[in-house]
């Protein structure tokens, strides 16, 4: 579970009165979009290509490094297992 430290690091501080971020986190709009829907089951896991290198919304080395901080290991880790087998799912596509 995220902290809402966390969450406002790496997705950003919502504004309820505006309905819009008022302090951006690490990861765009866009990107918390795809993650947020992906893990509650309102997209598919192929939506997380997006986020993987050559992707629309790629999330960066400077972004993940940064997340690195964000998150002890245990948190991040799964996340990271999740695009380290999205990408061997793309390579074997292409072999």
């Amino acid at each position: 579970m995220l902290t809402k430290e966390q969450a406002d690091k790496a997705i950003g501080i919502w504004d309820e009165t505006n309905q819009c971020i008022s302090k951006p986190g690490v990861l765009s709009q866009g990107q918390s979009q795809i993650l947020f829907q992906v893990a509650y089951g309102q997209a598919p896991p192929e939506e997380l290509d997006k986020l993987l290198p050559g992707g629309i919304l790629a999330v960066s080395m400077e972004q993940l490094a940064r997340l690195q901080q964000i998150f002890p290991l245990e948190q991040i880790a799964p996340l990271m297992l999740i695009f380290q087998s999205r990408q061997n799912a793309d390579k074997g596509e292409k072999s």
